[in-house]
């Protein structure tokens, strides 16, 4: 019977590493070998169109919303379709639902992903089900009932609508350690298929180094404590507070899968470990890590999951020494009253003591990367100069993550902007890579570049404060800022960003890397 069903799967998003889609796609095919998977990449514009919009801060002038016709037909053809997608990418996702019903109104669409965990109110006017939470359950239970042709209406993790109404059923119980330990890798075959608007081929190898470079993405330690206000965890955690526990499955198994993953890929010589929180691994448990990834992986490492709170010495040196060589600390804000308002739970002190202690590891890692959030309406200049002044502060060198701040359904910051509309607090309809104020875009740029001295700052306060001037100022600064980071990327051997902007730049970096290595 299962051979009978066919099912397809598709994450919509700006690039291709959707890791919750690829865990799911192996899981589903592990049962349902004949399943297809897509990555529809919003992202993929001309080499031009790229450049221009990193360089500006922006979105492109022109932006393709067209769907992939061809892509709706073949999705049509499927009983069972699978969608996943962030809010940034719901409009598409919605357009694409509503063309393959219109086409097939038979085909059962299960909407999943961020968005529909987010905002199921929203996606349940779509989809014939929304999946809530970790779907890995609760889309093979789903399966399971319909190979078997029984009721799912009831079914744990689903939103099901049928008839005109909705059953809201409660979560999913989350996957423990050794439930985790059992799921699959990540789908990095050649088999899926990669989407643009104008386009449908299959992964290949250099397909995958165009849009990745020599990078690869994965996930170990999953859950986050923190509840800061504009993050979509203040959902998660409204579902289940389990989300707020650590959950991991074990050493051995992030090691078999880069194993595995070498095998088809072996290119690959950078990992980035996406978690939000691994630095709240145990010393123990990170020793463990450490010791088999020198003895088997040997790569080099990116861990962005850092915060203020949670830096410590050891933990960062047992890391280092396994091959961390770029690492990511938010800080968000230098004003202790918006560090209030976003629920961060460090303190500026904490900022600066916990920099200190990534900063006294380079050379060993690239210098540090600490991320700043600029556009929140609420800020006044006063805090913003807080934030300058912070920075001004901390030991160099490092490097900044610059976002724009967005709201998110379902999140404090989304019921604050609803209780205070005097406020204009950005829709999460624009990336929050692309930022408004060019003021302080500018000055944090400037601050990631160099420290200067105060008649040098006050200048470029001057300058950047002239509308007229700071057009122009704006993209010369950033670009100075992108050659400065470009450079760091290169030495810790990370192409993924470059390829983001250039992919022939980034392929024969990475060929160039090979040749070294070799």
């Amino acid at each position: 019977m299962s051979a009978e069903l066919c099912i397809k799967l598709i994450a919509l998003g700006k690039g291709i590493t959707c890791i919750g889609l690829r865990r799911i796609s192996s899981l589903v095919k592990s049962r349902y070998p004949n399943t297809t998977t897509y990555i529809y990449d919003l992202a993929a514009l001309s080499s031009k169109e790229n450049l221009e919009s990193w360089i500006l801060s922006r979105a492109p002038k022109k932006i393709e919303t067209t769907i992939n016709k061809k892509l709706v037909e073949e999705l049509a053809e499927s009983d069972i379709l699978g969608i996943s997608c962030v809010s940034l990418d719901v409009d598409q996702t919605k357009q694409l639902i509503t063309l393959v019903k219109e086409s097939n109104p038979k085909a059962l669409v299960v909407w999943g992903g961020v968005h529909a965990t987010l905002n199921p109110e929203d996606a349940i006017n779509y989809a014939d089900i929304v999946c809530i939470g970790e779907g890995e359950k609760s889309m093979m239970a789903l399966l399971n009932k319909i190979e078997q042709k029984e009721d799912f209406s009831t079914l744990k993790g689903l939103w099901v609508r049928q008839n005109g109404k909705v059953s809201k059923n409660e979560c999913m119980p989350l996957m423990s350690g050794d439930e985790l330990s059992q799921m699959p890798f990540q789908d990095y075959g050649f088999d899926i298929k990669y989407i643009t608007h104008n386009s449908i081929e299959f992964m290949t190898r250099s397909l995958y180094m165009s849009i990745l470079g020599s990078t690869y993405n994965t996930m170990w330690a999953m859950g986050c404590p923190y509840c800061c206000s504009y993050c979509a965890n203040n959902k998660f955690l409204a579902i289940n507070m389990e989300y707020g526990k650590l959950r991991y499955p074990s050493a051995e198994f992030i090691i078999k899968e880069l194993i595995e993953v070498k095998k088809r890929h072996s290119y690959i010589n950078y990992v980035i470990l996406n978690d939000d929180n691994l630095s709240m691994l145990s010393k123990a448990e990170l020793q463990h890590f450490a010791e088999l990834w020198r003895s088997k992986i040997g790569l080099p490492l990116f861990i962005p999951g850092f915060s203020p709170s949670t830096v410590d010495r050891e933990k960062v040196d047992i890391l280092v020494n396994a091959g961390m060589n770029k690492v990511r600390m938010g800080i968000q804000s230098g004003s202790e009253r918006i560090l209030n308002f976003y629920g961060r739970k460090a303190s500026r002190q904490q900022i600066v003591k916990s920099a200190e202690i990534l900063s006294s590891f380079y050379p060993r890692i690239s210098p540090p990367n600490y991320d700043i959030i600029i556009d929140n309406p609420i800020e006044t200049m006063h805090d913003k100069e807080a934030t300058l002044s912070l920075l001004r502060e901390l030991k160099r060198p490092f490097m900044l993550y610059t976002y724009s701040l967005r709201k998110l359904p379902g999140t404090r910051l989304w019921d604050f902007s609803l209780e205070h509309p005097e406020y204009d607090f950005k829709s999460y309809s624009q990336p929050f890579q692309f930022m408004d104020d060019r003021w302080m875009g500018i000055m944090v740029y400037i601050l990631g570049i160099y420290n200067p001295s105060e008649s040098a700052y006050g200048l470029w306060n001057a300058l950047a404060k002239n509308e007229r001037v700071n057009r122009v100022l704006f993209p010369l600064v950033r670009i100075i800022y992108l050659v400065k980071r470009f450079y760091y990327e290169m030495r810790t051997s990370n192409f993924e960003v470059i390829a983001n902007v250039s992919p022939t730049i980034a392929k024969v970096f990475v060929k160039i890397r090979s040749v070294f290595n070799r």
